[in-house]
């Protein structure tokens, strides 16, 4: 998986949003078209957002929880 930052902002929903590029392999692709097609998203944008949003929720709550232990 190849990851670029492009940087250019577009205005949609009262946010700005940037645009980046990544590549995934076939495979990754399909099952990720799958997951947004078994979910009900509109775009892959959307989904990605989503998945981001909750992948770091998720680091969040370990980093966290691993601040608490003594």
């Amino acid at each position: 998986m190849t990851l670029s930052i492009v940087r250019h902002r577009v205005n949609r929903w009262d946010k700005e949003l940037q645009r980046i590029t990544i590549m995934l392999d076939d495979d990754l692709t399909d099952e990720l078209d799958r997951m947004i097609v078994g979910q009900g998203y509109r775009n892959r944008s959307e989904a990605i957002r989503d998945f981001i949003r909750a992948s770091m929720q998720q680091a969040a709550q370990k980093i966290g929880e691993g601040s608490h232990r003594h």
